[in-house]
């Protein structure tokens, strides 16, 4: 898996390559929901299959317990190599925010 254009949250994996999705919370009771390709997703890994989707939609929301000072921390890691990190921090009084991936399958690599 690779960042495109310096953009965290624009990727490429190779076709049949695993996800690895990992969210950390600190400051904040830990409230997280997935969505992948439009439907509900809980959490973990997945496979990129270009016969499923290209590009795979990946969107990852989380909640605040607090007022101020939550933060979140993204991680995508792909099996055959490459990791991109997006950290959410809470604005005071946010309750919720969420990030959005895209990633592009790569036929035949």
């Amino acid at each position: 898996m690779r960042i495109l254009n310096n953009d965290p949250t624009t990727l490429e994996g190779s076709d049949r390559e695993k996800i690895t999705v990992t969210v950390t919370s600190t400051g904040t009771v830990e409230q997280v929901a997935y969505s992948l390709n439009e439907k509900s997703w809980a959490g973990g890994v997945f496979q990129l299959d270009p016969n499923q989707a290209n590009p795979y939609e990946l969107v990852v929301e989380v909640g605040y317990s607090q007022n101020s000072d939550g933060a979140y921390k993204v991680v995508l890691t792909g099996s055959l190599g490459g990791t991109s990190t997006v950290t959410l921090q809470q604005a005071p009084g946010q309750a919720d925010d969420a990030v959005s991936y895209t990633v592009d399958v790569k036929k035949g690599v």
